[in-house]
């Protein structure tokens, strides 16, 4: 709950709001609840939506007399739902309807998209804290305190406060699934020494339809489900039929709407065809590690944390099942986002097509912390030099990413650095501007404060 509180108070206060392809969650939520249809007819005349990129006829039994509807994965928008049910008490207070603020496609709708993405955002960061609870060693009192340290390091030294907490992007809710994924499989595979698996069919369930959420909201995600049913194969065949379960119990819903309104069991965004080995892919790889735009240990060095975790649980022998899942999970993300043919992950801030990466990353930090808490328990003078190297060391890196994306939720004109797609430096036009070094996005925003002062907190810099 404390993690909870204190990321979701941070991110909704955060002014940053970055509505670009998250636009259509919002109305195809307001449609949902009141309307109970993803069809967007109904704002037709609203010009920003019905010509937006995201936004088409479709489906193929109906073409192009179709129902107008969202291109990207639908299921996001049920996470836009809470924030739908608010407007509509408030309404009965005199507050605008729903329908109203979609029509209206101002501030409000935006404010509606930075909220729900805090709270999906927050929730993540909560789920990561029990699982870390669970998985470090110690006294109770001592784990919950590291738990809710390397829950809120992930919370704001990662793109969870600069990305995805700033709107209803689609990796706001796969975040979500991924989260309570592996805290459901943590039932099936506890750390070393925190005791035997408990609800292990309930907990296969769980993990199941978890997992299946996050493909309905993001297909990669494919990876942390057949990764899930790979380790169940391998380790615990039992309670296989029981993750396959949970699967079906989204799958088959979420087929059959879609089927429904777009005339295929997959809608276009979900298509395998979006990703293909080109010539890009070398450039990709790098860009989405090490770019001053794009690049995962540049704007989050933090994650460093996960390879010396591995290092320490292959060396204590205590490379857990979960671990080794993450440890396959990761690059597997990496390859898989690499192979996109928008492999600069457009107008965004740092590395957006890393964040399915982070919660395995954030699985193999844990034995570093256990390390580290073994040997701050240990008297001053039995300390290795090892320790006291490494405690300032963290120290730098959580500063660093903390800043970085803090720069990402607070200056608006961190942001401008991707250009307008009109403009001649648009990164859609000259995607190999993410390999800038003489212009990096990563501090794009400080030094438009530095020359343009507080107006960089609000509007695009002048003179950069």
């Amino acid at each position: 709950m404390l993690v909870f509180g204190v990321a979701f108070t941070v991110f909704a206060l955060s002014p940053v709001i970055t509505n670009y392809d998250s636009l259509p969650a919002f109305p195809t939520a307001v449609s949902i609840v009141n309307r109970r249809t993803l069809s967007l007819n109904a704002y037709a005349h609203v010009h920003a939506l019905a010509t937006f990129y995201g936004v088409g006829r479709g489906g193929v039994r109906h073409g192009t007399s179709g129902p107008l509807l969202t291109l990207f994965p639908w299921g996001v928008a049920l996470f836009a739902v809470p924030a739908v049910v608010f407007l509509d008490i408030a309404h009965l207070f005199g507050g605008p309807s729903a329908d109203a603020v979609v029509a209206a496609n101002g501030h409000v709708e935006r404010l509606a998209q930075l909220w729900s993405g805090s709270l999906v955002t927050a929730l993540s960061c909560a789920a990561l804290a029990v699982l870390a609870y669970r998985r470090l060693h110690g006294a109770p009192a001592t784990r919950r305190r590291l738990a809710v340290g390397c829950a809120l390091v992930f919370a704001f030294g990662t793109s969870a406060w600069s990305t995805l907490s700033r709107a209803l992007w689609e990796q706001g809710p796969s975040l979500l699934m991924l989260a309570l994924g592996l805290v459901a499989l943590d039932r099936l595979f506890p750390a070393e020494g925190r005791g035997e698996p408990r609800s292990a069919r309930g907990a296969a369930l769980v993990a199941g339809a978890a997992l299946m959420a996050a493909v309905a909201v993001r297909p990669t995600d494919g990876i942390a489900l057949v990764a899930a049913g790979g380790l169940l194969l391998w380790r615990r065949r039992r309670e296989l039929p029981a993750l396959i379960s949970g699967v079906l119990v989204v799958a088959v819903p979420w087929l059959a709407v879609t089927y429904f309104y777009y005339g295929s069991l997959l809608q276009g965004y979900d298509s395998a065809g979006r990703l293909s080995l080109r010539s890009t892919f070398p450039e990709a790889l790098a860009t989405n590690l090490v770019s001053p735009a794009r690049g995962l240990l540049v704007f989050s060095p933090v994650v460093l944390v996960a390879g010396a975790g591995l290092v320490v649980a292959w060396r204590r022998r205590r490379l857990g099942s979960l671990e080794v899942m993450s440890c396959a999970a990761a690059p597997t993300y990496l390859v898989g986002t690499s192979l996109t043919r928008e492999w600069y992950a457009g107008a965004s801030y740092g590395p957006r097509f890393m964040v399915e990466t982070l919660p395995f990353l954030f699985v193999l930090s844990l034995p570093f912390v256990d390390w580290l808490r073994g040997w701050h328990a240990a008297k001053p003078a039995s300390r290795r030099r090892a320790y006291r190297v490494a405690v300032p060391v963290l120290a730098v890196l959580v500063l660093v990413s903390v800043a970085l994306n803090g720069e990402g939720a607070v200056v608006f004109a961190s942001a401008c650095w991707n250009g307008s797609s009109q403009s001649f430096k648009s990164i859609e036009r000259q995607p190999s501007r993410v390999w800038s070094w003489s212009d990096p996005q990563f501090d794009y925003g400080y030094r438009a404060l530095a020359t343009d002062g507080s107006e960089a907190l609000y509007a695009c810099p002048a003179r950069l």
